[in-house]
Formats: C-alpha cells, structure tokens, sequence
C-alpha cells in the first residue's frame, strides 16, 4: 500500500530526504543494544502521591533493553569523572569494551572543559560509538558539525530559502536516551514528532531544564512534567524526537540574537519535523493526560490552530492516553476528518482549497497563517523576520492574488502529482 501524501514537500522528503547528511536506517545500533540488560525508568513522585496518580500509564515508568539512562545519571557533572572514568562509564552503558584512544582522549577532555555533563557527553557520541573509528572520532565530529553549519548557511539567500533549505532537517533533536538536546550532525537520526497546542499563557509555565542545556526557558503546562513524556515516548518507542519548546530556540535564552538568525530559517521549515517518523498528538495540551471535558472547539484546541495544521500526519498516535477508549475513537474520529480535508486539499492543487483549511484557524498572529500557508505551497519561502511589523491588510491581499492554482506558483517540475 502506498504511504498517502498530504503536501508536495512532503513528498520531496520522503523521496529525497532532509538536505542535510542523516542516518534513516538505525538496525546497526540496535543489534548491539539486544545484549543490553533491563534498564527501569520511573517517574517523579511528588510527596503524598502514588505512582497511581499519574493518569496516563505509559507516564509512570519505562523498564527496556535499550541504554536510556535515568536524569540523575545525565546529570552527572563530566569533570567531576574525568577523562578515565567517562570512558568507563560509556562502555558500561553502551555494553562495550573499547580502549580509549588519543583521539578520543582528546574529545573527552574537550567535553570537560565545556563542562559537559554525562548526558551531553553520551548524547554526543552514542549515535556513532559502534561504528566509527575511534582513532579519528574528534575530526569525525568536528567535520560533521562544519557540514551541517555550512549547509545552513546556505540554505538562506538575500532574505529567502533555497530550494534545498526547504527540505532542512531540525537544527536540534532530543535525544530520548540521553535526554538532551544535541545537534542534528550529532544525531543525523530522523526524530518522532511531537504535536500540540500551546495552553494559554496564564496556565503556562517556564522552566529551566538541563535536558536542553539551560539555553532558554522551556514553557510548558503549568500541571506538566517533562520527565513523564520522556517515559511516554519511550514507551511508545522512541529514540530521537522533535518539539519545538525544546528544540526551537525560544524567548528569554542566553542570546536573542542568535534566536532571531536561527528562526529566520528554523520557524518556516517546523513542519519538515513530522514528516518522516510517527507523530504523537497531544491534544489537551502538551504532556497532560487525555480527558473528558477538554474543549476541542475552543480557540485553543489543536484541531482549531494554524500550527497544527502543517504536523498532521497520516502516522500518528494519540499523546497522554489514559485508556479511556471511547473519547479515544471520538478524537481519532475528528483527527480523521481534519486527515481527509487536508489530503483532498493536496490532491486539488489549489491555494483557495488550502486557504479554506485556515480561515476557522486560529493563531497568535494573522502573520502566522500566511507562514503557514507558505509552507504547503512555495517552491521557495521567504526566511522568517520575527521583528516584522505584519500589516493586517496582507492576509486578504494575499488570498485574493492567489486564488490560481497551485501549478501557477509552484514550477511545473516540482508540482509532483499523488501516488496511486
């Protein structure tokens, strides 16, 4: 059976890959972590509570045979080890009995005096541990990661993406065995996507998190844990996965200006993110359980925000389940509906079917829907400008200059036309 289609980027990287170098097929390294013996993951209880009080199940612990390693692990400061003991300690967890070689020596101590912790350090060099060659490992990163930068570099142009900039993979993932963020020339692993519908602002909150290297406060639901979606995801079977609160710089970092250069390319291609793996759908707010009441046609649902339009996907699975099976098939009926409006879309080949799909759409800002729009349609886009002043004016402008269709705005070669 053939994989349906939902946009022509979406079939560009399906065929072709990201633009950058990846790593699509994982089987060499889960043929070494079959020797692996059982680690268990449990989750954070809060005093007073019971491992029942955590609603959803799959939240509340992971026991595998692969090598996740628990946060007060990853949090284990690298110098406080030194150089003999982080190779003792990734060969236990990796199974393996490499001696340390100059190169990787060197590397090592590279990562001390980053003041690395042990996550970073394991996140950094798991993805390439069975199958690199440690003699060289320290110019094998530095070449890739001046790869990946160079290709960034170029994916912008005089204010607009390139043809291949708009196949870009995530500039970060989140390494769910690590848990930390690293690079993508680190992981070059497609991730899972995670999907969901900010929550209001009075019922966020802002946390800092070694998990992304205290970079940036991650804002997330004010009753959310991200300790308990790490168990989550991997009890649904993840390695790598991609959501933006942790992998897409955000307000308030250790430098804004390098957030506005990396959005000017990162925020028009978010949506490359859920293409290629599985999409987890969190549809009462990021991390939080799955439950009666939640409003699905409130300006804040997931099924009504423009965000959410370009990671629906026909791979998905539903996020915070709490095994109540009847609102389960309710919200898989609805993300059915919204599947089949946006394939009937992609199959018309015209902008006023797609503008269609936004007009209920809600958003913080009009401007976002014309980069939503953007993104199902331009053969090339223009880079993000978060300082852009938007005039209100240019929602309607642009919808009624573009109702032609889709053949028109995108060259004949890349109109690619729908698997039978």
């Amino acid at each position: 059976m053939s994989k349906r289609w939902l946009h022509w980027r979406q079939i560009l990287i399906q065929e072709d890959g990201y633009t950058n170098p990846s790593r699509r097929d994982n089987t060499t390294s889960l043929q070494y972590y079959s020797n692996l013996s059982n680690v268990p993951i449990n989750a954070p209880i809060e005093d007073g509570l019971s491992i029942e009080d955590i609603k959803v199940p799959n939240q509340r612990a992971y026991t595998g045979l692969k090598p996740v390693i628990p946060s007060s692990v990853a949090d284990t400061s690298s110098a406080s080890l030194g150089v003999d003991e982080l190779m003792k300690m990734l060969n236990s967890t990796l199974g393996t009995k490499y001696d340390i070689t100059p190169s990787l020596s060197s590397l090592l101590k590279l990562y001390i005096s980053k003041e690395y912790d042990f996550g970073t350090v394991y996140g950094y060099l798991r993805p390439i541990w069975f199958d690199c060659d440690l003699n060289v490992i320290q110019d094998s990163r530095c070449s890739s990661e001046a790869t990946d930068l160079e290709i960034r570099k170029k994916a912008v142009v005089d204010g607009q993406i390139t043809k291949e900039g708009l196949r870009m993979a995530p500039r970060r993932v989140w390494d769910l065995f690590s848990n930390r963020v690293v690079p993508w020339w680190v992981a070059r692993r497609t991730p899972w996507g995670i999907s969901h519908a900010w929550l209001d602002k009075s019922r966020r909150k802002n946390v800092l998190t070694p998990i992304n290297g205290c970079q940036w406060p991650v804002p997330i639901p004010e009753d959310a844990n991200l300790d308990l979606f790490r168990i989550e995801m991997l009890n649904l079977g993840a390695e790598y996965a991609w959501l933006d609160v942790l992998c897409l710089r955000q307000e308030g970092g250790q430098n804004e200006d390098l957030r506005a250069r990396e959005w000017m390319l990162d925020v028009p291609t978010i949506g490359n993110a859920y293409v290629l793996e599985k999409v987890v759908c969190y549809f009462n707010g990021l991390g939080r359980p799955l439950e009666r009441g939640f409003d699905s046609d409130s300006d804040r649902s997931w099924f009504k925000r423009t965000w959410t339009l370009q990671e629906t996907s026909d791979n998905w699975t539903i996020g915070g389940d709490t095994g109540d099976e009847i609102l389960n098939e309710e919200v898989r009926a609805s993300f059915v509906s919204q599947l089949v409006s946006v394939e009937g879309t992609a199959s018309s080949l015209h902008v006023v079917h797609y503008l269609s799909l936004l007009q209920d759409r809600t958003s913080e800002k009009d401007v976002d829907k014309v980069a939503a729009l953007t993104y199902f349609l331009a053969s090339d886009g223009t880079a993000h400008q978060h300082t852009m002043k938007h005039d209100p004016l240019y929602l309607p402008l642009t919808i009624s200059q573009r109702s032609t269709p889709l053949q028109k705005i995108i060259p004949s070669e890349q109109v690619i036309q729908p698997r039978p």
